[in-house]
């Protein structure tokens, strides 16, 4: 239970707690949710942290962008919502709820000289004892070096959540608001000019369109309730308790609004899905040996584009186990949707198990499913692109192998097998599916200070067996390597140091604003070219600020730092800007 229910005598004491909703309906505590790292501070894009993903983007941070690490993810929902966004956009999965006994608030700025700004604001506080608030809003603007690129999110939530005096019930409500307007030029007309220095200033490139832009917008409403039905510390030691029941009910609007010169009337696509999950588990604070997870979700899910509103019933039922035993931890679970439209058949079934020794732990993950594929691609119906193909469905199995040692360094081994895969040429904007594709993945992140030195790093190894319907990046890398020191008698801690991104070059998918879709190519090759930043960060009491130089040498070695096709990276930008913490 949450510690801000704990006895309230030493009022100088500042417990705290961060929560996620897990899949099944329970609170995850989130570590670190307060933190205000100091090594970091310099990443306002939230797609260039360390831990994080790596993305194929356009020139303009926080543009649309696309995931290079390649995963079978089973969707929770399946509305469409591409996730050319997934570094900024707030989900119901990744909302963060509190409790704490003092209010909590963190303000983030950036600016540099490319009129880019970064602004964040996060707040949360008790209303009460056990009534808790909180909300976040981040807004990113930046003016694009080249013509008509410009960028403007706004991502917002707000949260609250209550816990009865004696801990039995639990309410929870979010409202999250994400919009994303970007300035489509469609690239420029040829990345020969930029490479060749045809032109003297990068806003003087000829684009591919002069007017046109999309607009992504959602909506997202969701209350959550849970009873603890035992009755005392006797009962919740049991292994067949009552256990808790919750009922999580969730309303999500996503709509893409596209224009251009080319079109008389802007094409869209927007989804409506209505959700209602209810979960119970034996679960408790002492039981921990032998856990069980039954639920089941409905839902309720609309499409709507210019000639079709198609509307489906989805009801999925969901059961895990999770077997605990000192150092050895053994789960599994599955989920089948039943529908009598498109989706019925979907399946996902997982297995997991993990051993730990001290700091030592390992895990072995195992899984299959087949999932239907978004909507755009089987029915589409726009100004100039249409089509109506049967719903296909894609296969999938994967084994993943992970050891870590504390939190200093994370191996993961993976296998992939994917078969019948949506993918969207871009020469004819056909949609084909996949042969069987067979994909092998390293991975190794460390993360070590030794006194005066930091080091953060995320190395990816990727092998793809076929590479017909699929490119990816043979190897990626971010590096962080900075010196501590202090000044002013230690009352100035500061740390300089230099980042490094590399993706070796491949055949990277090409942009398609019309659709907002990265679709495959095989013409013309992206990578192969080290960018860098040089930062200094320092913390001032709770405030940490940071200069920052991004991508110093551009142009000296050439002009080949485009990562995805008729869009070059940006070049030399100075950048400064704090994240400052507050706790009253």
């Amino acid at each position: 239970m949450a510690n801000a229910q704990s006895d309230q005598a030493d009022s100088t004491k500042d417990n705290t707690n961060a929560f996620v909703l897990s899949p099944h309906g329970c609170f995850v505590v989130v570590e670190g949710a307060f933190d205000n790292p100091l090594s970091s501070v310099h990443r306002p894009d939230k797609a260039d942290r360390i831990d994080n993903a790596f993305f194929q983007r356009l020139s303009t941070p926080s543009s649309p962008s696309q995931n290079l690490i390649f995963d079978c993810n089973s969707t929770t929902s399946h509305y469409f919502l591409p996730d050319l966004f997934a570094a900024y956009t707030y989900l119901p999965q990744n909302v963060r709820y509190f409790q704490t006994s003092k209010p909590h608030s963190n303000l983030k700025y950036s600016s540099s000289i490319n009129s880019s700004q970064y602004f964040s604001v996060f707040h949360t506080q008790n209303i009460t004892r056990n009534w808790n608030i909180g909300l976040q809003y981040d807004v990113n603007y930046l003016d694009g070096t080249f013509a008509k690129s410009s960028v403007m999110n706004q991502f917002f939530n707000l949260t609250t959540n209550y816990i009865s005096n004696n801990g039995r019930y639990r309410i929870a409500g979010a409202f999250i608001r994400n919009r994303a307007y970007v300035l489509e030029n469609g690239g420029l007309l040829s990345d020969s000019l930029f490479q060749n220095q045809l032109f003297s200033k990068p806003e003087t490139y000829p684009t591919n369109l002069s007017e046109g832009s999309s607009k992504y917008k959602t909506a997202d409403f969701s209350l959550y309730q849970s009873f603890d039905f035992n009755r005392n510390s006797s009962s919740e030691g049991r292994i067949f308790n009552p256990g808790t029941l919750s009922l999580q009910t969730n309303f999500m609007r996503s709509a893409r609004l596209y224009k251009d010169e080319y079109l008389t009337e802007a094409d869209s696509l927007a989804t409506r899905s209505l959700q209602n999950n209810l979960f119970w588990t034996n679960e408790t604070k002492t039981n921990k040996h032998l856990i069980v997870n039954l639920g089941v979700k409905h839902e309720l899910l609309m499409f709507s584009h210019k000639s079709n509103s198609p509307v489906f019933n989805i009801l999925s039922p969901t059961a895990k186990v999770v077997f605990n035993h000192k150092m050895f931890s053994f789960s599994a679970e599955g989920t089948r949707s039943l529908s009598h439209e498109s989706y019925n058949g979907d399946f996902d079934l997982r297995a997991s198990a993990s051993m730990s020794v001290k700091n030592n732990h390992i895990c072995l993950l195992a899984g299959s499913g087949k999932q239907s594929n978004q909507y755009i691609y089987s029915h589409y119906v726009g100004e100039n692109q249409s089509w109506d193909l049967p719903q296909e469905k894609t296969d999938y199995a994967f084994l993943k192998a992970s050891y870590w040692f504390a939190d200093i360094l994370t191996c993961n081994l993976n296998y992939f097998r994917t078969n019948n895969r949506p993918v969207m040429r871009s020469s004819d904007m056909t949609i084909v599916y996949s042969d069987i594709i067979n994909i092998i993945q390293a991975q190794i992140l460390a993360k070590k200070e030794w006194q005066h030195f930091g080091l953060q790093t995320n190395c990816v190894f990727q092998h793809i067996d076929d590479e017909t319907y699929l490119h990816l990046p043979l190897f990626m890398a971010k590096q962080s390597i900075y010196f501590k020191f202090s000044l002013f008698g230690g009352k100035l801690e500061s740390n300089a140091g230099i980042d490094l991104r590399y993706n070796t070059s491949y055949y990277a998918d090409k942009y398609l604003p019309e659709f907002g879709l990265f679709a495959y190519q095989s013409e013309t090759k992206s990578g192969n070219y080290p960018y860098c930043d040089i930062f200094v960060n320092a913390r001032i009491d709770k405030c940490n600020v940071f200069l920052a130089l991004s991508h110093p040498y551009a142009g000296l070695f050439g002009y080949n730092y485009i990562s995805t096709p008729l869009y070059p990276e940006e070049g030399l930008s100075l950048r400064w800007g704090l994240s400052w913490n507050f706790v009253n």
